[in-house]
Order: structure tokens, then sequence, then C-alpha cells
């Protein structure tokens, strides 16, 4: 019971997503409890700071560092960009309180920001002081004009535009000091700053989540602002659950894990239909080319290192290009596809190597056997016209191939890599008995129409867990069937 009052939750989804006025007890309550939070963390992290250079370095490193830190802000060429960008965000910022509170702008600051920008346009590159002036008055003028953009033509309240330049400052600000830290730490403390970096980002969306959760609980008596700050982080996993599942939906959760197949149809090796079959070989076929086009876009990044903001930006483009396109046009959405596959391979080393410190011939050797794998399925299919046979072949031949490429290149790693690439071959091995219950689903629902060869390259992946739950909830319940019946005879 008390798991289940942790994990419940009263509000609902239009109390998440209202953004409507805060009554004045619920907006003094919301901020005694960010200033608690702030002042909390404040300390702990000055604690934190003198105990990590007082006692590992001294006091004498501790004055340094920071003496590091403002010299690099003002020095360091490399961190330049991050610095101008804090203080064009800063000038917007004023320029933008400034018009709220005494409506500063006006024809004359849009004229003021149109000068400054054609007047910074046409100033030499070596007048560098001139021009940083000249960018800040710039700044300064769209800030104050801003409104008169986005109130008429979008009916945006100045209070929100002021609001979200501050966040934005406020933003830079931090992140212009998090990569000046960067100088004084080694290469593998930076990727582990970078890390904490994307968990600082999600968090970010919880904390938003939480406020609302404070101001909901505001409307029914007065709140603990210490017991707030306690549990902020005690609430997380309660709270994100909550969120998830009000968004997705009961029934979308209840869908994903619902399938139609029953005990018999998972185990059926009997005979298929032909159109099944050649949906089957569609399925394996396109398989096998996404992951194709994947292994080598991952391995030009390996030798050449194509992958970067580029490729990203490829990679969503050709996905939101695929999932705009008509499902009846296959072979436009074949060919966007297989070049969404492309840049995704290239791209993945990127996150991979920052976000887990994983190497890119790691990656290009996994993506290379699960090709292997999907290759062996497709060949089964294509010679064989029987369940049995198909799965039998593939499977064993998929097993003998990734074992030889593995095999191959174990020989030119180190050891520690190598135990690393025999947990990989593990995980494909069982990933081939998971195709195999994958591939008596896609057989099921041939029997009711055409089988999209397309959407099942990403269903391969993202209907994993729900195909393992229902097959596990079937097997273990025949088990438990079974042994009802005997204990009853």
């Amino acid at each position: 019971m008390k798991m289940n009052t942790y994990f419940k939750r009263s509000w609902r989804k239009a109390d998440m997503m209202n953004f409507g006025v805060i009554p004045e007890p619920a907006h003094t309550i919301l901020k005694r409890v960010y200033l608690t939070l702030f002042c909390a963390m404040l300390s702990s992290t000055i604690g934190s700071y003198l105990h990590l250079f007082w006692e590992a370095r001294g006091l004498l490193a501790l004055l340094s560092s920071i003496a590091n830190l403002l010299w690099l802000y003002f020095t360091s060429p490399r961190r330049v960009v991050y610095l101008a960008l804090f203080f064009i965000m800063l000038s917007s910022t004023f320029g933008s309180y400034l018009h709220l509170f005494w409506e500063v702008g006006g024809l004359f600051t849009v004229l003021s920001s149109v000068a400054s920008l054609l007047w910074l346009y046409f100033t030499s590159a070596r007048g560098v002081k001139k021009r940083d002036s000249l960018l800040m008055i710039a700044a300064f003028s769209l800030g104050a004009s801003v409104d008169l953009l986005t109130e008429y033509p979008f009916e945006i309240d100045q209070t929100l535009v002021a609001s979200l330049l501050a966040s934005t400052t406020v933003g830079i600000g931090t992140f212009c000091f998090v990569v000046n830290a960067f100088d004084i730490l080694d290469s593998h403390t930076s990727h582990g700053m970078l890390k904490v970096s994307v968990v600082l980002t999600l968090f970010m969306g919880y904390f938003v989540v939480y406020s609302q959760e404070i101001l909901y609980d505001a409307r029914f008596g007065n709140i603990n602002s210490i017991n707030r700050t306690i549990t902020v982080l005690f609430r997380l996993p309660a709270i994100v659950v909550h969120s998830a599942r009000l968004c997705l939906g009961m029934n979308a959760v209840k869908a994903y894990f619902n399938r139609n197949w029953k005990r018999t149809d998972m185990m059926n090796s009997g005979g298929f239909p032909q159109h099944a079959h050649t949906s089957l070989k569609r399925v394996y076929l396109t398989l096998f080319c996404a992951m194709l086009n994947a292994t080598f876009g991952s391995y030009l990044h390996l030798i050449y290192e194509v992958g970067g903001l580029f490729t990203v930006l490829l990679s969503v483009a050709s996905l939101l290009w695929l999932y705009f396109t008509s499902p009846w046009r296959e072979r436009k959405r074949v060919s966007i596809l297989m070049v969404a596959a492309f840049f995704i391979g290239a791209s993945v080393g990127l996150f991979t190597k920052y976000l887990f410190e994983i190497n890119q011939g790691f990656v290009v050797t996994l993506l290379a056997g699960t090709t292997i794998i999907f290759g062996s399925f497709w060949l089964g299919a294509k010679t064989n016209s029987e369940r049995r046979d198909i799965y039998i072949s593939a499977v064993f031949e998929s097993w003998i191939l990734v074992y030889m490429w593995f095999d191959g290149y174990c020989d030119i790693i180190e050891s520690h890599t190598a135990h690393s690439m025999l947990k990989v071959y593990a995980v494909l091995v069982l990933f081939t008995g998971y195709l195999v219950l994958y591939s008596q689903e896609i057989l099921y629902d041939a029997r009711y129409g055409d089988v999209n060869f397309v959407n099942c390259t990403f269903t391969v992946f993202f209907c994993l867990p729900a195909i393992v739950i229902h097959a596990a909830r079937l097997y273990l319940g025949a088990t438990i069937q079974q042994h009802r019946q005997i204990h009853l005879e």
C-alpha cells in the first residue's frame, strides 16, 4: 500500500499542462520553495567545492582555481563565443525588461536595431571593439523591440518574452562557466562534465513538472518548503512515471503491451500462405538493407569522421520526411529509410562516445553483427518455405557468421575489448531468438492483410519489450496451468 501511495499522484494532465495565472498565495509558496532549494544547493555546492580544493590541494589551490576561471573567461580565445553570447543575451534581456516597465520599445528602437545591424555588417572585421559595441547596442534595441513583433502577430505577453530571454541568459552563462571549466580538467573529466550537462538538462524538465505539483498542492493549504526541498529528488521517480502515464495514456500503454497472438501462434511451426512468405522476405530484406546502410555510415565515420551536426540534422530531417510520406508510396519510403539509416549510422558514434565512452570500432562491429543476422534470416526465407527450416538455418548460419566475424576482430584488439565482444556476441545470440518471435508475429499479422515492411524496420526494436513480455506471460501462464492440472489429477 505504501508503494501505491508513493506512485499515486492526485493531479491530472490538465493540471500538469496548466499555464494560467498563479494565485498570490501559491506564487508566494513557489518562491519560498525555490529560494530554499537554491540556498540549500548553494551551501552544498560551496561545501563540496571547499572540500575538493581545501583537503585535496589546499587553500592556495582554491584561490588559484578561481583566479584561473576568471582569467579564462576574459583571455581564452576558444571561449570568446560563449562569453559573447552571454553578453548579447544580457543586453537583449535588459532592453526587454526596460520595455516591460517603461515601454521604451517603438519605431525608434526598431530603426536603431536595423541601423545597428547594418552598421555592424559594413564595419571592418579588424575593428573588434567597435563591432562588439555595435553588437551590444543592436541586442539591446532588439530586446526592446521584440515585443512589437510578438504581441501583435502572436499575442505573446511581454512578461513571457522577458522571462524567456532572462532564462536563456542564465542558461548561456551557466554553459559558459561549465565550458570554461573544461580548460582546467583532463579529457576524461570533461567527458563526464558533458554527461552531467545532459542530466541537468533533463532535470530541468522534471523540475518544471515538480513546480506544477507544488502549485497544485498549494490550492489545498500551505506547503512546507523544507520538506519540499528534501523530497525534490525523492519524488522524482513517482512524478516522472505519473506524468508519462498521463501523457501517453493508459490505453496507449495497454495497447503497446497487448498482442493478439496466442501461445499456439507463437509455437506454430506449420506452413503459411504464399503472400505471408512474401511479406516475411520483404521485411527481412528491408531490415538487412537498412542495417547495411547504417553499418556503412558508421564505418565511414570510423575512417573519415563524417559524423557531426550535419548528419544528425539530416537524420532527423529524413525521419520526419519518412513520417509525413504517404504509406502508399512504398518506393519513396524505402529510399528515405535507407538515407535515414545511413545518416543515423554515421551519427550514432557521437552519442555512444560522449555519453557511454564506447569506441567507434566497437559500434561498427555491433552494427555489422546485427546486419549479418538480418542477412542470414533473409537468405533463410529466400531458400526455404517452411517455418522450421527458415528459423533453424537462419539462426545457425547467423551464429556461425557472427562468431567468425567477432573471432577475426578479437585477434587484433586488446584483451579487455575482447571480453566485451564476447558479451555482445551473447546479446546478439539472444537477439536471434527474439527475431524468431518477431517473425511469428509478422506471419500472424499477414493473415489479416499486407504488412508494412518499412514500419517493421522500426518496430523490430521498438516492440522488443512488448513482444518479450507477452511471450513470457504466455509461456508462464501455460506452465502454471499445466501444474494446476497435475495437482488436480
